[in-house]
């Protein structure tokens, strides 16, 4: 998907510029650049830390706090307003020949969907064509509409395909699965799986593999849903305007919920395989 991969290359560099922006001149008394940033980081650092406990913690640390900006960015970038959904070209095309018609043909429905709806109750010229010349003339058209700009650089949210979502939920369990096999071995990983009886090793196994498809969908269905809502919305409304609150709601408090979620999932996924010892939790609780 290449709207899914511009966007989400753009994301990664606004967040590399960001960071460099950040670390380029750390102050004791930070300024509120750094201040924000450290809020969000210490925020992270106290989750990971309470989950993971104090050995742990800052080895997930980065990846935990990387999940959960660079998602959330995703959900955000889609409420941008865009220049690259404004219609720069208007085209019938025939479906079967998949050829466009000429500019003086073009004009000529133009003229016959004027006068029809001078006649009769008006119809959009997309509908006019599909619903009445088709069936008048036994044609096959529909009509285009092309954008101002290619469709690979339109404002749409990474994480509304399934290609991201399920990209992170494989990384997440890959980083799992190596985990737990540096600290627990093979042998103890299929242990581990094997309880309470051997007999529920594939479930096990299954349930492993099955965390990646949940994670995976949570998200893209939470995102995926939230856009078709607005979508439906705006169509009920004859596109006039979509209430900004709603759109709002979807965009940014549930982008930012879902953002938060997937990265406490893929945290607590960790801790069940490598979880510190219990001093340690003891320790930082004290």
């Amino acid at each position: 998907n290449q709207v899914s991969f511009v966007i989400s290359w753009v994301i990664i560099l606004l967040l590399i510029f960001f960071a460099y922006k950040v670390s380029k001149n750390l102050q004791a008394i930070p300024g509120r650049l750094q201040a924000f940033a450290e809020i969000i980081v210490e925020m992270f650092d106290e989750l990971t830390r309470a989950t993971l406990g104090k050995k742990q913690s800052r080895k997930y640390l980065a990846l935990i706090f990387s999940l959960f900006v660079f998602i959330c960015l995703s959900n955000w970038i889609g409420i941008i307003p865009s220049i690259w959904h404004i219609v720069d070209k208007e085209v019938i095309i025939d479906i079967k020949s998949g050829e466009h018609l000429d500019i003086n043909a073009h004009k000529e429905l133009k003229k016959e969907w004027q006068e029809y709806n001078q006649k009769n109750k008006k119809l959009i010229f997309a509908k006019y064509i599909t619903d009445v010349y088709n069936k008048r003339n036994n044609k096959n058209y529909a009509v285009e509409y092309h954008t101002f700009l290619p469709e690979w650089m339109t404002l749409e949210e990474p994480t509304q395909d399934l290609n991201t979502t399920l990209g992170l939920g494989l990384m997440v369990f890959v980083i799992v699965m190596f985990s737990a096999i540096k600290k627990h071995k093979i042998i103890g990983v299929f242990k581990e799986l094997s309880n309470p009886f051997i007999v529920m090793l594939p479930l096990n196994i299954i349930g492993e593999i099955g965390k990646v498809i949940s994670h995976s969908f949570r998200l893209f269905g939470n995102i995926k849903g939230g856009a078709i809502i607005m979508i439906v919305i705006s169509y009920l409304i004859s596109n006039v305007f979509l209430p900004i609150g709603l759109f709002g709601f979807f965009g940014i408090f549930v982008g930012t919920i879902q953002a938060f979620v997937f990265s406490m999932l893929a945290l607590v996924y960790i801790a069940v395989w490598i979880a510190g010892d219990e001093e340690e939790h003891t320790e930082h609780k004290a």
